[in-house]
């Protein structure tokens, strides 16, 4: 079994969430281990996250956010997708993008509409 190092987040980003959290426990009026108990992290993981001694982590945050029920992570920046693949927006295709040229502009042809009775019909 192969272990993937924790992707931690900058110093600005850990920031901006620990101020969100302490905002939220502010807002709810709940301890800082009741939100750890509910995010499954130990108190001395957030402890140090919060007052910045450590970052967070990308898993650690996840756990917050569901625990919390509000996204920390801001997410204004798209991820540049490989050339020739289409936008994440789009539905992550893996598949090269189609591209239309301006001289190829006629449509494709369209299968013939049934009406009433359905050709596989017995």
């Amino acid at each position: 079994m192969q272990l993937t190092p924790e992707i931690k987040l900058t110093d600005e980003q850990s920031r901006v969430i620990a101020t969100l959290i302490r905002e939220e426990l502010a807002r709810r009026r709940i301890s800082r281990q009741l939100l750890a108990d509910q995010a499954k992290i130990s108190i001395s993981t957030l402890e140090k996250a919060l007052s910045g001694r450590r970052p967070f982590t990308l898993a650690t945050t996840i756990r917050l956010e569901q625990a919390l029920g509000v996204v920390l992570r801001a997410n204004d920046t798209p991820v540049p997708a490989p050339h020739g693949v289409a936008p994440d927006e789009l539905g992550f295709y893996s598949r090269r993008a189609v591209h239309r040229s301006a001289t190829n502009t006629r449509s494709m042809p369209t299968a013939p509409r049934f009406r009433g009775t359905s050709p596989h019909r017995d």
